[in-house]
């Protein structure tokens, strides 16, 4: 869901600018952005896991994977 809105914003913020600058080098720091942190999100829920010991050896491989 925010993923789309970032992308819509992106691409209401390029359709401007090129009107104003066609040389504009702007393309996708919303979506960049929001990806970053997503990932960087998931990764840390990961690791907190891994950390509390929440997972059992067999669920290592899904873990990992």
């Amino acid at each position: 869901m925010c993923d789309v809105q970032a992308e819509r914003a992106d691409a209401c913020i390029h359709s401007l600018m090129i009107k104003h600058d066609p040389s504009w080098p702007y393309h996708t720091c919303f979506s960049s952005w929001t990806l970053y942190h997503t990932l960087h999100t998931m990764i840390r829920h990961c690791m907190a896991g891994l950390e509390l010991e929440l997972y059992l050896p067999h669920e290592y491989q899904y873990i990992f994977w």
